[in-house]
């Protein structure tokens, strides 16, 4: 199975592009990890669950039991499935 890890946050450039120093000199939109997707399983049968940032900390949302506090999920998948972005309020795009 492969494992994959996304980044804690993005940048976009006014063209798409995800060229991180072109963005950085541009000054592209920002997005943060907000959430991700999880499934384990089969195509036919499986278990999803999900982790999320809700304020300043991550939880794990899943079945029955209730949302608990995690570290911040960095380390590589092979159960991701989905990645979830927010445009970052915290910077200003140039033009």
């Amino acid at each position: 199975q492969t494992k994959i890890s996304f980044p804690s946050q993005i940048s976009v450039d006014n063209d798409g592009e995800f060229n991180k120093i072109e963005i950085e000199k541009k000054g592209g939109l920002k997005y943060e990890l907000r959430s991700i997707c999880h499934h384990s399983g089969s195509f036919r049968s499986g278990h999803y669950w999900a982790c999320g940032k809700r304020g300043s900390g991550w939880f794990l949302f899943n079945d029955n039991e209730s949302p608990r506090l995690i570290k911040v999920p960095t380390e590589a998948t092979s159960t991701a499935y989905m990645a979830f972005y927010e445009k970052s309020l915290h910077v200003t795009c140039k033009s």
